[in-house]
């Protein structure tokens, strides 16, 4: 079963929850006319600028093999590395 993601490609504004999550999948929750809506590792629903994230359709696999992924039922394994050393 295929299912959308973001994927953070930049982060265009320091102060954006995602900022230090370039280069990981994140949650899609929709889209309104100017953001996409996700959900941050805090489990609070949240924007995404377009022009800092790609929307993906990928296999449900594809998306749990993924080592770069932040889900809120699923804690940032990225950031968990970063913030320990």
């Amino acid at each position: 079963m295929k299912r959308h993601v973001l994927r953070i490609d930049r982060c265009s504004d320091p102060l954006m929850w995602y900022r230090d999550l370039v280069g990981t999948l994140v949650d899609y929750r929709g889209r309104d006319a100017d953001v996409y809506w996700s959900r941050e590792p805090a489990g609070y629903t949240n924007i995404v600028r377009p022009d800092d994230a790609t929307l993906l359709e990928l296999e449900e696999e594809t998306i749990k093999a993924q080592k770069n992924i932040c889900t809120f039922a699923k804690k940032c394994f990225r950031v968990l590395r970063k913030s320990k050393g």
